[in-house]
Order: structure tokens, then C-alpha cells, then sequence
């Protein structure tokens, strides 16, 4: 079994893959790995779809939440071990939420001068330019300095009180060197050592370190590879609290989850070049959310009752988002 610790707001996606090419090369099966080469260009995109449902003190609320970003990745030099080197640049971003919250729609391929407070952050994103290193078994490594850049781009654009919010705790992973490393190397991470043939399973143990602090546990089997060379992943697994996460802090709370739930989903790679072109994966986990930091002199903690739904799709082509 594999472990890995990885970041991204809420439930975020794992790129855990195999298959096989049909016919002569059935027998052989197929090793994935990162192929790339010099010179190549990818248009990359993801969002992240939540309903929350929070019951306190009897009051329900719903809160729905939608964000996510478009990234170009130039590969500007392979060496001779295959290792990548890529540029990252921010082209596309977008953040929405409705429900019990105020409503806020943002966007940024809409166009208009306009950028709701909530969204400041992801709109601060755009242009921003960072360099990042893929080796043909996973290991990612993320360049700190261009990040810096990005980094004051979008503090400046914040409000100074410094309060986690919604928008502040989604826009997080896209900010710090461990979390788009760990993001990217799970999408090649457990490329599994051994060549895999049709309807093989393997199962891995992820932990997530921001977001919902979890553990799931995954199963992957893979179903086949078609005469493009995209091999098709199936995923069932759990979801459960991280038992060992420390404390959660957002919108002025310090809270400590136990929650559990479920996981499906599907991927498809390209063997060709090893990367994750498709993934969708669907979270559904119910549990409490108590208060750490309660008043001392409160009879009981504040619990907060929550489900969470998730979906989560990731697409990478070799034309622009706007072309597919």
C-alpha cells in the first residue's frame, strides 16, 4: 500500500493510474511514466464543485461553493534522465457561491472591470508565472522564488485582517510550494512500479493535509487502454477525519472535524506522454465539526453538524481550454 500526503481545498484529486494496449502488446501490459518533450505545450484546468450542509443549534444552512484555475505548461527542457522542466502560467480562473452566503459570481474568461471582494485572490492569480520540475516517476519540485512573486500579487489584493475565509481556504493550495507540489505529483505519484495488465487492483492510502483534514483509502482497477492510448481508471474508496490533523481555523473558529463518507470516480492518462487529461471524482462524507476554542465557561463545545458533497474534474489537452 501506498501513503502519500498531499494539499487542496476540500477533497482533491488523486491521479493514480495504469493500463494496457489491446492486441499484440496485450500480454506485455503497459508501464506508466511521465514522457515528455521540449517544446511541448498543455492547457490545463480544474474546479472544484461543494454543497455543505450545516445543521447548528438546529438552524440549517447551505452553503454551495465552486472555484478553480486554468493553467498553460510549457515544457522548456527534458534532460536525458527524462526529467521535465515546466512553466506554469495562471490564465483562467473563477470562484462562486450561493446558498446561505452572500452571492457572489466571478469569473475571469467573462471579462469586466468588476471583481467581487470574495474573489479578489483568485483574480490576483492571473499572468502569475511560476517553474516547476516533474521526473518521470512523480517527484515534483516547485521553484519557491517565482511563487513569491505570486504570493504579494494576490496579498495585496487581500483584505489586512488576516481572517480564513471560504475564499482565502480554497485559494491556499495555489499559493504554497508543498501544496502544488503534492498537487501535481498526484497525478503521477503512485505510478506503479510493476508493469499492470486489464482489471488489475491496487489500493493506496492518501492523507489530506489542508482543506478537510482526512484519510482515504482508494481502490483502483484498471479497465482498459483504447486505440489512442488512454488507459481508463476506475476508483471506490473512504473517507474518514484525520485523526492526527491539528486544528482547523476559518471565519474566526477553531474547529476539530470527525466526519466519514465515500469516494468514486474515474480517471484516463495518456499513456503517450503519462499525463492525467481527464479525472472526475465525486466525495460525499457526513459527520460534526466541534468548536476548539469555545468560551471555558460554556456547559458543552459548539458542534456543528455537516455534509459535504464534492466534485472535482481536471482536464489537460494540447489546445486551450476555449478550443475544446
Amino acid at each position: 500500500m501506498t501513503e502519500t500526503r498531499w494539499s487542496l481545498a476540500a477533497l482533491a484529486v488523486v491521479g493514480l493510474v495504469a493500463g494496457f494496449f489491446c492486441g499484440p502488446a496485450e500480454a506485455a501490459g503497459v508501464r506508466l511514466e511521465l514522457k515528455l518533450k521540449k517544446g511541448q505545450t498543455f492547457y490545463q484546468r480544474t474546479l472544484n464543485e461543494q454543497r455543505v450542509r450545516k445543521t447548528t443549534d438546529s438552524r440549517l444552512k447551505v452553503i454551495e461553493l465552486s472555484y478553480g484555475v486554468g493553467r498553460k505548461l510549457d515544457v522548456i527542457d527534458v534532460d536525458p534522465q527524462g526529467n521535465a522542466t515546466l512553466e506554469c502560467t495562471y490564465l483562467w480562473s473563477a470562484f462562486r457561491q450561493s446558498g446561505d452566503l452572500r452571492e457572489v459570481y466571478y469569473d475571469s474568461s467573462r471579462g469586466g472591470s468588476h471583481v467581487p471582494k470574495e474573489a479578489v485572490g483568485f483574480a490576483a492569480l492571473l499572468d502569475g508565472t511560476y517553474v516547476m520540475k516533474w521526473t518521470p516517476r512523480g517527484e515534483v519540485f516547485v521553484d519557491a522564488n517565482a511563487l513569491d512573486d505570486i504570493r504579494e500579487a494576490v496579498r495585496k489584493e487581500l483584505p489586512e485582517t488576516g481572517e480564513k475565509t471560504l475564499a482565502t481556504t480554497a485559494l491556499a493550495p495555489y499559493l504554497d510550494e508543498t501544496g502544488i507540489e503534492e498537487a501535481a505529483r498526484n497525478q503521477m505519484v503512485c505510478y506503479p512500479e510493476k508493469i499492470l495488465t486489464e482489471w488489475y487492483s491496487w489500493r493506496t492510502r492518501d492523507v489530506l493535509s489542508q482543506g478537510l483534514p482526512a484519510v482515504i483509502q482508494s481502490k483502483w482497477t484498471m479497465r482498459t487502454v483504447d486505440a489512442d492510448g488512454l488507459a481508463s481508471i476506475d476508483l471506490a474508496g473512504s473517507v474518514e477525519a484525520d485523526p492526527d490533523a491539528a486544528i482547523v481555523e476559518i471565519a474566526g473558529m477553531e474547529l476539530r472535524y470527525d466526519f466519514s463518507g465515500t469516494r468514486q470516480g474515474g480517471v484516463q492518462i495518456d499513456t503517450k506522454t503519462g499525463l492525467l487529461v481527464d479525472s472526475t471524482i465525486y466525495d460525499r462524507v457526513a459527520g460534526d465539526a466541534t468548536e476548539a476554542n469555545a468560551d471555558e465557561n460554556a456547559d458543552e463545545p459548539r458542534k456543528i453538524s455537516l455534509t459535504f458533497e464534492s466534485q472535482v474534474t481536471l482536464n489537460t489537452k494540447d489546445k486551450k481550454w476555449d478550443e475544446w
